[in-house]
């Protein structure tokens, strides 16, 4: 969903905490910003005639260091872009994104502050207007979780999830069609529809999508697994 978009000369841009857009000279220094805290760190570039930075609130998949997260894509460019994440991530950190639709667009960090991170693009990105979602955003995850169906608890493990529902295997033989309800990292998913079913693996969706905090809190369980493995 767009929300508004800028056309700057001479200057990058980024996302306030309000939502404002604000601008930083293209000559920018090298070194921490005091009005942010000291890992805020803006960069030189070279100077641009031109860029457009779009405020977006689109949904992404992060990849780091061979983990899958969810993350908010907050605004874009050609260069770089804004992620809201729950992730502590350090300058300098490698990073990827994508959506359905998009491939994985490689970058690093450039700064941090609050829930929010500024990266870079290894490569200019085109294409994001065009790019537009088809589904929420699947985060592949490794999940152990219950089911119960006609009041029949059943373990099952959870393969993704987004933000409007999972994918997951089990032994049980589920239906098309068939109602549940879902127990993931402590969290009670009530009235889940199977939408497809195949050989023990099974997508369901849930009646209402889940707030993106709620989300992040069931992949921050299977981030804390992985950490103690």
């Amino acid at each position: 969903m767009l929300l508004n978009e800028k056309t700057l000369s001479s200057t990058s841009a980024f996302m306030n905490g309000c939502g404002e857009m604000s601008a930083v000279s293209d000559a920018a220094f090298l070194g921490p910003c005091p009005e942010f805290g000291e890992n805020q760190i803006f960069y030189n570039q070279e100077r641009r005639a031109e860029e457009r930075v779009v405020g977006v609130f689109r949904l992404c998949c992060l990849e780091i260091a061979g983990g899958n997260y969810l993350g908010v894509v907050r605004n874009i460019s050609t260069s770089g872009a804004q992620i809201q994440t729950d992730l502590d991530l350090s300058i300098g950190d490698e990073v990827a994104y994508h959506w359905d639709g998009i491939e994985p667009v490689k970058a690093h960090v450039v700064w941090t502050r609050s829930g929010l991170i500024g990266i870079q693009h290894r490569s200019a990105f085109s294409g994001f207007e065009r790019a537009q979602p088809t589904r929420a955003v699947r985060v592949a995850c490794e999940l152990d979780a219950k089911l119960w169906i006609n009041g029949i608890e059943k373990p099952f493990s959870v393969k993704n999830i987004s933000v409007t529902g999972l994918g997951g295997s089990c032994d049980e033989i589920l239906s098309k069609g068939d109602l549940l309800t879902v127990s993931v990292a402590r969290r009670i998913i009530d009235s889940a529809t199977v939408r497809w079913c195949n050989s023990g693996r099974f997508g369901i969706e849930f009646r209402t999508p889940l707030a993106l905090q709620k989300a992040m809190d069931i992949l921050a369980r299977d981030r804390a697994r992985r950490e103690q493995a």
